[in-house]
């Protein structure tokens, strides 16, 4: 898991990882190195000034080569006091072959340096030293018991090389005082560069949580943002679709009203083969093999493996079939197929009530009976042959007006006055009573009558 995403704090996290790692680092590799070398060159220009002492004092001027004797005979009574006065551990010398002619450790004397820090940098006139800790072997091979500073300083008489001092500092107190300083010198900067570093990474994860936060909310804001503009322009889009299908059924409507054309249907482009989407092999269905139709509206098919009923019947189930999703799948075209059943209903209405008209037709204009239909407002709207024969008009004269025309004047008002209480009031105490009555006809003759009178709405 990474810990801050944020690419730009994360390189802020490594700056300050790499700072608080390099912070002792440099300590440890720099400071310290440089310090231990200033110790060494110090001892060494300590060295350089001790055997100018001894030289002075053991070696008489204008030789060009080692005393040996006298060296020997001379240091070995002064050896100790010069140990004492210059904090040396050991003293030797050596003539330009490498070989010790002189040493406070008695078996060293006759051993030689053949190394090649001895013939190439001592004998040339170079000081050579070497900080050598407790338990490591000097550069002559002797394993210290202490820490020492190991220094070669060549003795030059006339531009000639003619041997070497070898001195062995004791620096166990000043390495040790060395080493405190160092464990304080790398102690606070470590701690200063955790705690710099543990600040630092704190405060980063906070402002990274903060950056990610911010980051997911300007996301979220732009996912919104394109789910409303998706939603608008769909609102925009459905909008149009329903304002285009509200003026279609709109023409439609006005269409119908005008023409009485009950056939009128809105048009679907969604509209498809039944019998192809539901894989349907009954050959003897109506639907069968037509171009896309409205398969709801019809009676008889076979959906669902058996004789469906009329449109009535049907059309809960068929709201949720696949083929009535398909053609409706448009919020325009389920206002349009809702009119469209509509429509269906209405044209099927009419069709029951034409039929019925010609079943009563067929009825009354055979009857030897007269009989006369008028709406609430007492306006003739059906008068068969046998009303045309018994008051002299015909259908083409009395259809549309007044029943009143058939009436003696003098009967007029008592009827009007029955018509607005049993309009009034929905109660009569002549309705399904016959009656014997006076009626008038077109020449003006009055005639006794026999009167039936019934309702329906």
């Amino acid at each position: 898991m990474t810990l801050i995403k944020d690419r730009r704090l994360s390189r802020i996290f490594i700056f300050v990882l790499a700072a608080a790692i390099l912070l002792p680092a440099v300590d440890l590799f720099i400071i310290i190195p440089i310090y231990k070398n200033l110790v060494l060159r110090n001892i060494e220009d300590e060295a350089s000034r001790t055997t100018a002492h001894i030289s002075r004092m053991f070696f008489p001027d204008g030789e060009t080569a080692l005393p040996v004797d006298i060296i020997q005979e001379k240091m070995a009574a002064e050896v100790k006091q010069l140990a004492e006065d210059f904090l040396l551990m050991k003293i030797k010398v050596f003539d330009p072959d490498g070989t010790v002619i002189f040493s406070t450790d008695a078996a060293d004397i006759g051993t030689v340096n053949t190394q090649d820090y001895f013939h190439n940098e001592v004998a040339r006139g170079r000081i050579f030293s070497k900080i050598i800790h407790k338990d490591e072997k000097s550069l002559e091979g002797q394993e210290m018991t202490s820490d020492v500073v190991e220094t070669y300083v060549p003795i030059i008489k006339d531009s000639t090389f003619v041997g070497a001092f070898e001195l062995y500092y004791d620096i166990t107190a000043k390495n040790a005082a060395l080493r405190r300083a160092q464990l304080l010198s790398n102690t606070l900067p470590i701690l200063f560069a955790i705690l710099f570093a543990v600040i630092a990474i704190i405060f980063l994860v906070r402002l990274d949580r903060a950056f990610t936060r911010r980051r997911l909310d300007e996301e979220t804001l732009r996912e919104l943002a394109a789910s409303l503009e998706f939603a608008n322009k769909e609102i925009a889009t459905n909008h149009q679709k329903l304002q285009g299908a509200f003026e279609q059924i709109s023409n439609l409507i006005q269409e119908v009203s005008t023409t009485q054309n009950v056939k009128l249907r809105y048009k679907n482009p969604r509209l498809v083969r039944c019998y192809q989407i539901k894989n349907c092999q009954q050959k003897d269905c109506p639907c069968y093999g037509i171009d896309p139709m409205r398969c709801w509206q019809k009676a008889g098919t076979f959906c669902g493996g058996r004789v469906q009923g009329a449109f009535a019947q049907k059309i809960t189930t068929c709201k949720d079939c696949e083929v009535f999703s398909k053609a409706s799948s448009d919020p325009a075209d389920i206002i349009g197929e809702h009119f469209n059943n509509m429509m269906h209903i209405l044209e099927v209405s009419q069709l029951d009530l034409r039929e019925s008209e010609e079943r009563f037709r067929a009825l009354t204009e055979t009857a030897s009976d007269a009989i006369v239909s008028t709406d609430s407002n007492g306006t003739i709207i059906y008068w068969n042959k046998a009303a045309e024969e018994l008051f002299g008009f015909t259908s083409g004269e009395i259809t549309g007006k007044e029943i009143t025309l058939i009436i003696p004047e003098r009967l007029r008002e008592p009827h009007q006055r029955a018509m607005d209480r049993y309009l009034a009031s929905g109660k009569s105490t002549v309705m399904g009573r016959s009656l014997e009555l006076t009626g008038l006809r077109k020449d003006g003759s009055e005639f006794p009558l026999e009167l039936s009178l019934a309702t329906w709405k």
